[in-house]
């Protein structure tokens, strides 16, 4: 009971947070769609998108070992900081590099590529950023965590009001987020060294195999992840064009906004599940019938959305965006099968069984690759629907037998 208290508690600060942040998130979405032409959108979709798609490779899978590690011993925290920084930073050049360098074998023009090669600086500003912000997941600091994820976004939005009508409107709505990412990670390390005690050396590089083993099993869940979750519209920019791009950009926003709220409830239970497994086993046929109950009421919720869809694309984008609409009725669905799995995925992910996410993410990540590619040759942009829910299907399916098999024998769940 102790642990549903702690873990309501958290969500509650995260899910107010998210829902104030999706609303201005919203807002600036709305205002930037109707301003930009599709084309243009499609054209700030596709830097970001390209850009993001590199992040993955700063290795955040030790910011998640270190949270992991140091929820379990606040103490010893700051030393596990100490230990990854410099690393962070070299990985996260490392992927800035690696982004550039792939940039030269897309089929982009020169002005897009500009774009890409200036933001891209902005895969190590957000590296420290992620790093530093579990320091506020480790000691259920959530309400200093919302304030930080709100800053950005919020201020975001009112220069933007400002600058949307000059020149270079796509060009200035990038530079402008890159100003103040550099801003919210300095805000972010200056709180994050009072919670947790450490000395900053970003050239003081070391190499903690444990850390690193166990970091890579996150990274790859994370890479894996964002390649069968969140490469579609990278995928869509490569095989087709900008207004196809800015289409689905826009059903593919509103999705995984149902799929962040997700994640805001993961990760107000995630640190006190660990602790609470420290404690012994967790009822399985109560967890078993939690799941059940959120599949039907998240099903339901999507249906009834899912007929209302058009109307509300049209009303908050306008009708130059209707065939976005045709994309989301369907996309949305995916949402039942990813809120129904994750209580098992936390479980997982929190009593190191994360060898088995890894190995089934990345099996799901080829996969989704091969039938957007397949799928968007055949059917087209709706193509791109039909393969994330089949992946999303398949590890629904491993994941209720592979998955709650092993939480079964290491008595996590009894």
């Amino acid at each position: 009971m102790q642990v549903i208290k702690r873990g309501m508690k958290n969500v509650t600060f995260l899910l107010l947070g998210r829902i104030l942040g999706m609303v201005i998130s919203y807002m600036t979405l709305i205002f930037i769609v109707r301003k930009l032409t599709i084309e243009e959108f499609g054209l700030l979709s596709t830097v970001r998108t390209f850009v993001a798609s590199f992040i993955i490779f700063s290795f955040g899978g030790i910011s998640g070992a270190v949270m992991r590690e140091g929820a379990k011993n606040l103490p010893q925290m700051g030393l596990l900081y100490e230990q990854t920084n410099g690393f962070k930073l070299l990985v996260s050049i490392f992927a800035t590099i690696l982004c550039l360098l792939a940039l030269m074998l897309t089929p982009y023009d020169n002005s897009t590529k500009t774009l890409v090669f200036i933001f891209s600086f902005t895969i190590i500003t957000t590296s420290l950023l992620n790093h530093w912000k579990v320091a506020f997941s480790a000691t259920e600091k959530f309400k200093t965590l919302v304030i930080i994820n709100i800053l950005q976004p919020l201020v975001y939005f009112l220069i933007a009001i400002i600058v949307i009508d000059y020149s270079n409107r796509v060009q200035n709505l990038l530079f402008i987020q890159m100003f103040l990412q550099i801003i919210v990670m300095v805000i972010a390390l200056l709180i994050a060294q009072r919670l947790i005690k450490f000395r900053l050396n970003l050239f003081d590089i070391q190499f903690n195999k444990s850390l690193i083993t166990k970091g890579f099993y996150f990274f790859i869940i994370s890479f894996a992840g964002m390649v069968f979750m969140k490469i579609d519209v990278l995928m869509i920019s490569l095989m087709g064009n900008l207004g196809e791009v800015g289409v689905y950009s826009i059903a593919d926003r509103i999705a995984r906004e149902g799929s962040e709220l997700r994640t805001v409830i993961l990760a107000g239970f995630f640190p006190v599940v660990i602790k609470r497994i420290k404690d012994g086993p967790i009822n399985g046929v109560l967890v078993r019938n939690t799941v059940i109950k959120i599949f039907f009421l998240v099903l339901l919720g999507l249906i009834i959305i899912s007929f209302n869809i058009e109307q509300i694309i049209v009303y908050m984008f306008g009708s130059k965006y209707l065939a976005s609409a045709e994309i989301l009725k369907y996309l949305i669905f995916f949402l039942a099968i990813e809120y129904t799995i994750h209580p098992y995925i936390m479980l997982l992910l929190s009593s190191n069984g994360e060898k088995y996410v890894a190995f089934i993410y990345s099996i799901l990540a080829v996969m989704n690759v091969v039938l957007n590619y397949t799928f968007y040759n055949i059917f087209g942009l709706i193509g791109i629907v039909y393969s994330t829910i089949t992946v999303f299907l398949i590890l629904a399916i491993y994941t209720i037998t592979y998955g709650i098999k092993f939480l079964y024998e290491e008595e996590i769940l009894i």
